[in-house]
């Protein structure tokens, strides 16, 4: 044998140890026992992977939004998402990661607006203005509309008897 194939094999052997390890301390660090919380204080690099496939409070319901114009007082909503394919959806799905988007926008939002004790300051926060420049860009309007007011609904969606819920409701702003 060669002394590059046993460097090579030294190497191989000491690369798949070291990958065994990792899998196995990440598969550990799952845990939520309290001496992993410790020890994953020591992970100062973030090389354990953290894997929360299910939240601690998963949503249970859709949020929606709405919008409209000074001119046409209607609500209209602005589909986030296209008309599903479900075939296709278990491969490719962009579309999902708008409405997960639009969801954590809402959520964060609704805590601004609940723990704020100005409610002016909330027309400045990073939640109301990103949703502000999205219906700004997505809505149609009556071309001589003047001003335009969103509205964030939620509903449970496994009720499908009920009806959305007004969550946030904006100021008017002017276009």
């Amino acid at each position: 044998m060669t002394r590059y194939a046993i460097i090579r094999s030294v190497v191989g052997h000491v690369v798949s140890a070291v990958l065994m390890l990792w899998l196995g301390v990440s598969a550990v660090g799952q845990l939520g026992s309290r001496p992993v919380q410790r020890l994953r204080r020591m992970d100062f690099l973030g090389v354990v992977p953290v894997w929360t496939f299910f939240a601690p409070n998963p949503a249970t319901g859709d949020v929606y939004l709405v919008y409209r114009d000074d001119k046409n007082r209607r609500w209209t909503e602005i589909h986030v998402r296209r008309p599903r394919r479900p075939w296709l959806a278990a491969i490719w799905n962009p579309d999902r990661r708008a409405a997960k988007a639009l969801f954590d926008i809402a959520a964060e939002l609704t805590k601004v607006s609940r723990d704020s004790q100005n409610q002016d300051a909330v027309q400045l926060s990073v939640p109301y203005l990103a949703l502000l420049g999205f219906v700004g860009a997505h809505a149609s309007r009556e071309p001589a509309a003047a001003a335009t007011q969103f509205m964030l609904l939620s509903d449970h969606g496994l009720e499908k008897g009920s009806d959305p819920v007004p969550v946030f409701v904006s100021h008017w702003h002017a276009l």
